[in-house]
């Protein structure tokens, strides 16, 4: 009979021997580093966590919740079963504490998130069943790089630089402009969830019409190396790509997508991977495409819209 017990930052070496278990067996195209579990437990994020133990004193499931701090109005849940223990009740009850603690979370009204990979429809249709609703989709792109990589004719003014800390603090100041109030990005928020960030293969678009110089896009990678071997290639990854809306009808984001494939390519990686969103608009869709990249899996965005009841009057 399993136990639950709070989980915090103690419990990161057990959890780590969790998830590698249940990757081991779900054999999905990734694998989280130690790294990334950390990350779990940053004082950057509000969370909540609990883990089931069997008698032997092993972790068997965990369930978590986080609110970032731009994300106030939004808590992500996720957890896992060991493979030795599925289908004995955990899940259930992990994802039902997901629902109490993620309510405990949001300060008002707010949007409860899971995310479903392939390969798992029995949780989509116990999420159904509480009355989430399957909202996005992220589609899984992938381009070999085994020819050499189309040079974009350059947008006139615009220049591409290589990623530094002072473009960094400049873009994190572009995303908070585009944040709701009070959600602004603090730096250690801006650059939490790095731990493989690829700095030599992430660039910045500068605006350069004028004297000082704007941001008109940038694109920032990483270098997930503990998924290489589940993968069965070296690939780099694209986390983020944004094109500011000046420039959409531009080559730009063609430059800085090309820019990126030849770094990698010139380190020796084998592909370049990203995640594009369904209700992306079809122009980024269009440009992946244009430049070889083909799906190769697919997450699926479940989400519940909560409103704390009212008090009595």
């Amino acid at each position: 009979m399993a136990v639950w017990r709070t989980l915090n930052e103690k419990g990161v070496d057990a959890l780590a021997q969790l998830i590698a278990a249940c990757e081991s067996y779900d054999n999905p195209p990734y694998r989280t580093s130690l790294a990334e579990i950390e990350e779990l437990f940053s004082p950057q994020t509000r969370w909540q966590a609990i883990a089931a133990y069997d008698d032997a004193g092993e972790m068997m499931a965990y369930s978590y919740v986080h609110r970032t701090e731009q994300g106030a109005g939004r808590v992500v849940c996720g957890g896992a079963v060991h493979p030795r223990a599925r289908e004995l009740g955990l899940g259930t009850y992990a994802i039902n504490w997901q629902l109490q603690a993620a309510k405990t979370l949001l300060p008002t009204s707010g949007t409860i998130v899971t995310h479903v990979d392939d390969g798992h429809d029995d949780l989509a249709t116990v999420l159904d069943e509480l009355g989430f609703e399957w909202t996005q989709t992220f589609y899984e792109l992938r381009a070999k790089l085994e020819e050499e990589v189309p040079s974009p004719e350059p947008v006139p003014f615009v220049e591409i630089a290589a990623w530094n800390e002072e473009l960094d603090e400049q873009i994190r100041t572009y995303v908070n402009n585009f944040t709701p109030d009070g959600q602004a990005l603090s730096l250690a928020a801006w650059q939490l969830g790095r731990s493989a960030f690829a700095a030599d293969a992430s660039f910045v678009a500068l605006d350069k019409n004028t004297d000082r110089s704007t941001i008109a896009g940038f694109v920032l990678c990483s270098r997930y190396e503990q998924d290489w071997d589940a993968l069965g290639i070296t690939e780099g990854y694209v986390d983020i790509l944004v094109v500011d809306e000046k420039w959409r009808d531009t080559s730009l984001g063609k430059q800085l997508l090309t820019q990126v494939m030849g770094s990698f390519q010139t380190a020796g990686l084998e592909a370049v991977a990203a995640a594009v969103a369904s209700n992306t608009d079809g122009g980024a869709t269009s440009l992946y495409h244009e430049l070889g990249f083909r799906t190769v899996g697919r997450t699926r965005t479940f989400t519940m819209q909560y409103a704390p009841p009212r008090a009595n009057q």
